[in-house]
């Protein structure tokens, strides 16, 4: 009976980690503020997303030209949607990735449409 109890209690915090429909559902991500970053410096972006409130567990992935992760951040609300941490990034143009529920792994992250460009303190 308490093996029983414990594995129906293990299988509910297991659901309770990771929606199935976050797999299901493309990026949200409208658009991010600002297009540009300044390099060599942590900073933070703004996404909007396109519907439907907050995700549980937001977060965002940085990829270089290479496909490399470069870095990775959590996300909360802020007034004007999400506001994600990114690190000190290189001059350079990168790739997001955006996913709802960072609890249900790479395969929940979806690309954002747009580039993060990353320049030097004197362009941005």
């Amino acid at each position: 009976m308490f093996s029983r109890i414990c594995a129906v209690a293990a299988g509910f915090a297991v659901c309770q980690a990771c929606s199935p429909l976050t797999y299901l559902k493309p990026s949200r991500v409208r658009n991010f503020m600002p297009g540009a970053v300044a390099a060599d410096s942590e900073g933070e972006i703004t996404l909007q997303l396109s519907c439907c409130g907050s995700p549980a567990s937001p977060g965002l992935v940085l990829q270089d030209a290479s496909g490399k992760q470069v870095g990775s951040g959590a996300c909360q609300p802020g007034d004007q949607g999400l506001v994600c941490k990114i690190p000190a990034l290189a001059a350079g143009s990168y790739t997001m990735a955006f996913s709802e529920d960072v609890s249900c792994g790479a395969k929940s992250y979806g690309t954002v449409a747009d580039r993060l460009e990353v320049a030097e303190a004197a362009h941005v």
